[in-house]
């Protein structure tokens, strides 16, 4: 009787969870498995801190900091680190479609408009009064396009703090400001590593400045429904002209 209550537990609390193969970590040092990533889910961390105790924790995030979040003492931090595999091969992630406002519209299911190369204005569509700036800039292994010495310095942190990004074949660092409300700014490195010819693992270290917010919890909320729904909308993105 005690082994059927318990396998009744387990099915159970794996019916309760949307993607019983999301895996939280308890901060960002954790170590990641590709073999693993091929079958599905994705590994993450969450970690809501002061920037005092931040840097205490991470001493290399004050370099990754480009955007010099980390000097107003008064905000709260999240920083996440996140592991998961896309279906699209190593070579899909290019200049172009790192420009393209088509894709970034795509991806993150917002209204984008171009002001210029690598600057956009994000419109939250169900909220046009939610919206902000994103920059970002791309570097591979084929074209050298990072035009910002502190998305370098974003970039090489990255490495340091995580080795397996050394393999990877191209970077997009990404800033994002002039938040209307909720964030004062959120700083993110993502690393493509090719794994199969279809199949690239993507991982993201991730900073944001919180000007408010309700609980921990409905941040992790939103926080895992961005990377699965960046996970199902990379299967259809659209091709860079």
């Amino acid at each position: 009787m005690k082994h059927f209550i318990i396998l009744t537990l387990l099915f159970l609390s794996s019916v309760c969870f949307a993607e019983p193969k999301t895996v939280e970590h308890k901060n960002l040092n954790f170590t990641v498995n590709a073999d693993e990533l091929l079958r599905g889910g994705l590994r993450y961390s969450f970690e809501v801190l002061s920037g005092e105790k931040l840097l205490k924790k991470y001493p290399l995030l004050e370099d990754f900091d480009s955007l010099g979040l980390l000097k107003n003492k008064k905000n709260s931090f999240l920083l996440s680190k996140a592991a998961f595999v896309v279906d699209q091969g190593v070579g899909f992630f290019d200049q172009q479609t790192a420009d393209s406002e088509t894709f970034i519209a795509h991806v993150t299911g917002a209204r984008v408009s171009k002001i210029k190369e690598g600057n956009f204005l994000v419109t939250d569509p169900k909220d046009s009064n939610l919206k902000f700036l994103l920059q970002q800039h791309f570097d591979s292994d084929y074209i050298t396009s990072v035009k910002s010495s502190k998305a370098e310095k974003s970039v090489s942190v990255f490495k340091k703090m995580d080795v397996l990004t050394l393999s990877a074949s191209a970077s997009l660092y990404q800033e994002m400001t002039n938040f209307s409300f909720g964030f004062v700014g959120k700083e993110v490195v993502y690393s493509f590593i090719p794994l199969k010819e279809t199949k690239t693992l993507v991982l993201s270290l991730s900073l944001f400045s919180l000007r408010s917010y309700k609980n921990d919890s409905t941040l992790k909320q939103d926080l895992l429904r961005d990377f699965s729904e960046w996970q199902r909308r990379l299967k259809t993105a659209p091709e860079s002209p």
